[in-house]
């Protein structure tokens, strides 16, 4: 099989994990504002913080599985294309993440 075609269908399954995260795990309870108006970083917390703010905010379990599998991709990709084993390339890609400070006008 094609590097393409992997990815095509590597696609298709991130597009159908990403319509079951919408279908049952959208929020069922009023949520104070818009998950999107309040900036939160996920970078460097625990699994168990992790899992009590995706418990919370169903949504934001679905954002972050598709960055993670984007992430796993790109990864993916740098195996693919350079021959590095998976361990360098997931730290190089680590090296490069960047998390994006809002800034408060309040």
């Amino acid at each position: 099989m094609q590097l393409s075609n992997l990815i095509f269908l590597f696609f298709k399954e991130l597009e159908h994990i990403q319509d079951i995260l919408r279908d049952r795990m959208t929020c069922t309870k009023p949520v104070h504002g818009s998950i999107f108006t309040k900036y939160r970083t996920l970078v460097g917390l625990q699994n168990e913080d992790l899992n009590n703010i995706f418990v919370n905010y169903p949504l934001m379990a679905a954002h972050y599985l598709a960055l993670v599998l984007l992430k796993e991709a790109v990864i993916f990709l740098t195996c693919v294309k350079t021959g590095m084993p998976y361990e360098e390339a997931n730290k190089k890609c680590c090296a490069t993440e960047r998390t994006v400070k809002k800034s408060s006008h309040e």
